[in-house]
C-alpha cells in the first residue's frame, strides 16, 4: 500500500520537472507559404525576411538563364564527387561562422544534398544581410541537370 502514494509522487515530480524545462525552452517556428519560408524567432517576437524554396527544374532554368550564382553548401568531398555546373563550395559550417565573401547585392541558389541544410543555410544568409537568396529543395538528389566533378 505504501508503494502506490511513492509512486504518485515520483510521476507528479517527474511531470513538473519537464514542465518547466519546456516552458523556459522556446524553439523556432517555421512557415512555408506559397514556396517561400519564414524564420519567427518566438524570443525576439520578429521574423526573418523569407526565402523562396524551388523545386530543381525550376532551379536547372535559373541556372541555364544565368544572374544566379550558385551556392554549395555541403562538405568538400561530397561537393568533389558531383556539383552543378559552376558552383561554388561554401559549406555549412562556413556559412554558420560567416567566414565567406559574397556580394549581398547577388542573387544565390543554395544547393544541398537532399535540401535541409541548404534550407538552414539559405535562413542564416537571409538573417546576416543576403535578401537574394533561393533555396533549391530536394537538393542534389532531385538535380537531373548536368553536373560537374572536381579535379
Amino acid at each position: 500500500m505504501k508503494v502506490i502514494p511513492i509512486l504518485a509522487a515520483g510521476v507528479l515530480l517527474m511531470a513538473a520537472c519537464s514542465a518547466s524545462d519546456s516552458a523556459t525552452e522556446k524553439p523556432k517556428k517555421v512557415e512555408s507559404t506559397g514556396g517561400y519560408k519564414s524564420i519567427a524567432k518566438e524570443n525576439e517576437g520578429e521574423e526573418t525576411p523569407a526565402f523562396k524554396s524551388v523545386p530543381s527544374a525550376e532551379a536547372e532554368k535559373m541556372v541555364a538563364g544565368g544572374g544566379v550564382t550558385v551556392i554549395d553548401v555541403r562538405g568538400p568531398e561530397l561537393f568533389a564527387e558531383s556539383h552543378l555546373p559552376e558552383a561554388q563550395n561554401i559549406p555549412i559550417k562556413e556559412i554558420e561562422a560567416k567566414s565567406y565573401d559574397l556580394d549581398p547585392n547577388g542573387t544565390y541558389l543554395i544547393v544541398c544534398q537532399k535540401g535541409k541544410t541548404s534550407e538552414k543555410a539559405s535562413g542564416l544568409l537571409v538573417e546576416n544581410g543576403y535578401p537574394n537568396v533561393i533555396n533549391m529543395s530536394g537538393g542534389m538528389d532531385s538535380w537531373t541537370g548536368a553536373t560537374e566533378k572536381s579535379k
